[in-house]
């Protein structure tokens, strides 16, 4: 979390969002925070961005930095499927072998030779197994294999974003939960079936959960709030933080 002044909210989000290992910077707080997820190999220099650069910036005044340590909803933990148009079957087919009831993860894991295939996936996740291995000059059949191996072990998975806006979703709100440790686990099995909740993880720093509500509008949120999350045993406090606006999503920035 960074707080800058004001006036250069904006362009110090676009300078994150610029930047190939970010992902999910937001505006919040009145335009007065970014919220910004930063990917970073593990051998790489952790401490590059958060802790050299970003408070040396200019205009920013502030920076929080939290790791996340377990993960309940959204992304690679598996299908969050909420919607009652889908039949069971519908259900079943769309969930992976590795994430239904009683399955396992094949032992596939990236290595650095895998980095051609994940940065053109980066560029654009909708290649061809023809078009990666153009790219990659890989053989057409490696390129298939590999891309097989690393979905089937969960290494690589899809993950499709768009506008909640344009399904009448108005009111997304950044959430930091302080959760008694006993509960943590019981607490994150709850959000991840909280229809309103997209994102979910277990942090570091001094408010153990982070998580995204997504809601229909504000009052839908206060809802949510006091009828579903706030009667969640364990929780003892709720911080929010509306998202005023998204300038990057999990990799493209938007206008």
């Amino acid at each position: 979390m960074t707080a800058p002044a004001p006036d250069s909210a904006l362009p110090i989000a676009g300078a994150l969002a610029r930047r190939p290992d970010t992902g999910w910077v937001s505006i919040t707080s009145g335009g007065t925070e970014i919220a910004c997820t930063v990917r970073v190999p593990a051998s790489a220099d952790r401490e590059t961005l958060l802790l050299q650069k970003l408070p040396r910036t200019p205009r920013v005044t502030s920076v929080s930095a939290h790791c996340v340590v377990h993960q309940f909803a959204g992304q690679a933990v598996g299908p969050d499927l909420h919607d009652d148009a889908l039949t069971a079957e519908q259900i079943e087919a769309l969930t992976p072998v590795w994430a239904a009831p009683g399955g396992a993860r094949p032992a596939a894991r990236l290595t650095p030779a895998d980095a051609p295939l994940l940065e053109a996936l980066a560029r654009d996740g909708r290649l061809s197994y023809a078009e990666l291995a153009a790219t990659t000059g890989w053989p057409e059949s490696t390129a298939r294999r590999r891309m097989q191996e690393l979905f089937e072990s969960g290494s690589l998975y899809t993950d499709v974003e768009s506008k909640p806006e344009m399904y009448g979703f108005r009111a997304a709100v950044l959430l930091w939960l302080t959760v008694a440790p006993s509960r943590l686990a019981a607490v994150g099995a709850a959000l991840r079936e909280h229809e309103e909740i997209v994102y979910a993880a277990a942090i570091t720093g001094p408010t153990n959960v982070q998580a995204l509500a997504i809601c229909r509008d504000m009052p839908a949120f206060y809802r949510y709030l006091t009828e579903k999350l706030g009667s969640l045993d364990g929780v003892q406090r709720v911080e929010s933080e509306p998202l005023l606006r998204n300038v990057k999503q999990l990799g493209t920035v938007r206008p």
